[in-house]
């Protein structure tokens, strides 16, 4: 294997465990938001969303990069040992699956927040009808004596 090309493999494995990292960062997130979700603390909860959107955004800014890299070094005609791309290939799967359970706790989570949110709409439109009801009784319409005259 050339220096050069060692150079690239190991670069490419520094990324993959700083990705790793931030995958890492956003399961831990996710469960704090189901958690956050559950509970109903929302000032906490977008506090949680902001934090994951930053992390989220650093994840994204280095793909381009490391999807050309892994390209490179998946070639045939790259010098690469065969532990090196067992590793690279260890790396990718675990990133892969921290990042499905992140989506299938976020798919979740959003199912619950759907449930919360057409409850809450349930319960508003109770509490109008409710209001209207104990407006009517309690402002109902004057009494009308259908048999007087215009004189009354």
């Amino acid at each position: 294997m050339t220096t050069d090309s060692n150079n690239s493999t190991h670069c490419l494995i520094t990324m993959l465990k700083e990705q790793d990292s931030l995958a890492h960062e956003l399961a831990h997130l996710s469960s704090k938001q189901s958690e956050l979700i559950e509970t109903g603390q929302t000032d906490a909860l977008l506090s949680v969303l902001s934090v994951r959107q930053g992390i989220i955004n650093k994840f994204v800014a280095s793909q381009g990069k490391l999807a050309s890299m892994l390209t490179e070094v998946q070639s045939p005609t790259k010098e690469v040992s065969d532990s090196l791309r067992a590793q690279i290939a260890s790396l990718v799967e675990t990133i892969n699956l921290k990042l499905a359970d992140v989506m299938n706790s976020d798919k979740q989570d959003q199912e619950r927040l759907q449930v919360d949110k057409s409850r809450t709409k349930g319960q508003l439109a109770q509490l109008d009808a409710g209001g209207r009801a104990h407006r009517a009784y309690t402002n109902g319409p004057e009494a009308i004596n259908r048999f007087a005259d215009s004189q009354g």
